[in-house]
């Protein structure tokens, strides 16, 4: 990232760690088509809690269990997890993390 001045900005673990999340989202969210909406599709969700949360959540592979939870996420029922619904899920992991550290 370039600072105002030209210099190389030294992100804290904080930005680095939303800069993570953001591009964790980027990687598994759909843009193939410009006129359709962008998000995780189903199949990549799959693929992202089997790959990226396997050690965070119970039940990455069984078929049954990701579908209840990407219907929970999919609020606005429109096939795909948009960004509000990702955090969603981060947000789900970290609160009981939270609780235990304090």
């Amino acid at each position: 990232m370039e600072g105002a001045k030209g210099s190389e900005t030294v992100l804290s673990e904080l930005e680095s760690a939303i800069e993570t999340v953001v591009e964790n989202y980027n990687k598994y969210s759909a843009k193939e088509n410009l006129l359709r909406k962008g998000g995780i599709k189903k199949s990549n969700f799959k693929r992202m809690l089997q790959s990226e949360l396997s050690h965070m959540l119970t039940d990455t592979t069984k078929k049954e269990a990701v579908e209840k939870l990407f219907q929970d996420l999919d609020q606005n029922r429109d096939g795909v997890i948009d960004f509000d619904e990702y955090w969603a899920l981060i947000g789900s992991i970290v609160k009981p993390i939270a609780r235990d550290k304090q």
